[in-house]
């Protein structure tokens, strides 16, 4: 599946995201092992056509999750999730293996049957399309470096609460990271309640590039503040600020057309009344693609329509 292809262009959240100063966004399909390709839009457009900036712009893994089972679980409940994950394990690694040997087919020009979900893999195998690992624990962090090294992958690291325990393996891999996150709780009892606050920092210490993920269309608006609590707990701001706009850009590839402002890049570019990264601050205008956008959305015009409730 393309993201491009479900990207619906009138959705409320287009305008809800960009009040805050968002731009641009990597609209990504969840569901399945291999979820598809992800496709990054600039958030102003009739349709889909005038929004794209870059599509497959990388395909999403949704790597096998650590086994979580309540404590009162059963042996063969345990027995069972554990097959569940091994079995979802040897279907990526297959899945893999048949897309590299499909890609020699293709290579060579072999005539033959057309496998559309292979076909849509060689690019990742051959290591011209990133492949976005989601991940939570280090093990996951671990297990989808495995596969990355195993079959020569251009990985990136999404989600990632954990990558604070290994972030000495990610600098040393070279692998960058897409955080989400933040403001979750910890993924232990046993962790300290700031460990996803300080995580940023950890990260930028460690000099593992980053980039803040909001992890879902309702979400994406509050990036700025994201970027913003990590100040607060130890990240450089001006790192913070990288974080959400040229690092985002060169971990995807895009840094050519957007992330900072430079002569022959996309006049995408907001002005506020405050620090971008504070929550008290607006954005007083947008540019996207040098064009001025309103600054509306169903948000603002709830508070206009009863703000003036007597």
């Amino acid at each position: 599946m393309k993201a491009s292809a479900a990207i619906n262009a009138q959705s409320e959240h287009v305008a809800i995201t960009r009040v805050n100063g968002v731009t641009t966004v990597l609209s990504a399909p969840d569901g399945s092992l291999f979820a598809g390709q992800a496709a990054i839009i600039n958030l102003d457009g009739w349709v889909t056509k005038d929004m794209l900036l870059k599509d497959s712009a990388a395909t999403i893994i949704n790597f096998p999750r650590d086994v979580r089972l309540p404590a009162n679980a059963n042996d063969r409940q345990r027995r069972d999730a554990e097959d569940a994950r091994r079995k979802r394990l040897e279907l990526l690694r297959k899945t893999l293996r048949d897309a590299q040997s499909y890609a020699r087919l293709v290579d060579a020009k072999v005539d033959g049957d057309s496998d559309l979900a292979l076909r849509a893999l060689v690019p990742v195998v051959k290591g011209e399309m990133p492949a976005i690992f989601t991940v939570d624990t280090a093990a996951e962090i671990k297990g989808a470096l495995d596969i990355a090294d195993e079959f020569k992958l251009k990985a990136i690291l999404s989600g990632c609460a954990e990558a604070w325990r290994v972030a000495d393996l990610l600098r040393s891999k070279n692998v960058p990271v897409l955080f989400s996150g933040l403001l979750d709780l910890p993924t232990s009892d046993l962790d300290a309640y700031d460990s996803h606050y300080s995580t940023p920092a950890a990260l930028s210490k460690a000099g593992v590039k980053f980039a803040f993920s909001a992890g879902g269309a309702s979400s994406v608006r509050d990036l700025p503040f994201q970027a913003g609590m990590a100040v607060g707990f130890g990240l450089d701001k001006d790192e913070a600020l990288k974080a959400v706009t040229l690092y985002p850009a060169q971990i995807l590839n895009i840094a050519d057309k957007v992330g900072s402002i430079q002569e022959g890049k996309v006049a995408n570019i907001i002005i506020t009344d405050g620090d971008p990264l504070e929550l008290l601050s607006h954005v007083k205008h947008l540019f996207i693609a040098g064009k001025p956008v309103e600054l509306k959305s169903k948000h603002t015009d709830l508070y206009d329509t009863f703000s003036k409730r007597p």
